[in-house]
């Protein structure tokens, strides 16, 4: 028979194991719990939407890591920078080229107004709004479109910038319209977007693949965003 001292030795290792699982058990509850409450890719989403619908301006730079963009009037544009400023408008400068000659274009929306430069000169002139080669350019649908239909989104790991959120899936090409004008509307393009951790407003995104029907298929398009919010002059150039 079990003396009395070894029973009790036996019931204060049990109690203690018990109570061991008891806490192990618990632990998994909890931290299944902090897992299930941390945001999706498309949490994510909806919160960069309300944050990019609150910035009254902000500026871009759009490059091609791998080919150029098809342009009315014969022009392939390899890189652009502007701004725009809520409600309507917007100011764009242009590096292109026309045949073999390398020019810059510039292009300035305010209202229904419209200008740009000879790209020839370089001298201002008002233009019809349908006859810029810019006017298919929208940045405010280009964002809003970029955040709202991503398909399949998933966060996308580093960014390799300190304090940015990636998220990566996949988009039509009919949005990018707002970006490069025609496109082939059969394509789809991979999209790699990275947001500000903190404030959630679109830092950039990475368009690969194919938009138009003059593209490549490693055709790639980054385009940058900065400058949320801050006091932009857009003026009538002449």
């Amino acid at each position: 028979m079990l003396s009395a001292v070894r029973i009790r030795l036996l019931t204060a290792v049990l109690a203690s194991t018990l109570s061991f699982v008891g806490l192990a058990c618990g632990g998994s509850t909890a931290g299944e719990a902090v897992l299930s409450q941390r945001p999706t890719a498309e949490d994510i989403l909806v919160q960069a939407s309300d944050a990019m619908s609150a910035a009254s301006s902000f500026s871009f730079v759009m490059s091609h890591p791998s080919g150029t963009t098809s342009l009315p009037g014969g022009l392939f544009l390899t890189r652009a920078d502007g701004a725009v400023v809520s409600p309507d408008r917007l100011v764009v400068n242009a590096e292109a080229n026309y045949g073999r000659v390398f020019v810059n274009v510039s292009g300035i929306v305010i209202g229904e107004k419209a200008y740009m430069t000879n790209f020839l000169t370089g001298a201002w002139s008002r233009v019809a709004p349908e006859d810029s080669p810019f006017a298919f350019l929208d940045p405010v649908s280009l964002v809003s479109d970029l955040i709202t239909k991503v398909e399949a989104p998933r966060f996308g790991g580093d960014a390799g910038v300190a304090g940015a959120t990636v998220i990566t899936g996949t988009m039509p090409a009919k949005p990018f319209e707002a970006l490069v004008g025609t496109v082939d509307e059969t394509r789809t393009v991979a999209v790699r977007l990275t947001f500000d951790a903190e404030t959630l407003l679109l830092k950039q995104v990475l368009i690969e693949g194919a938009l138009q029907v003059e593209d490549g298929p490693r055709a790639s398009r980054l385009v940058e965003f900065s400058m949320y919010g801050e006091n932009i002059a857009i003026e009538p150039p002449v």
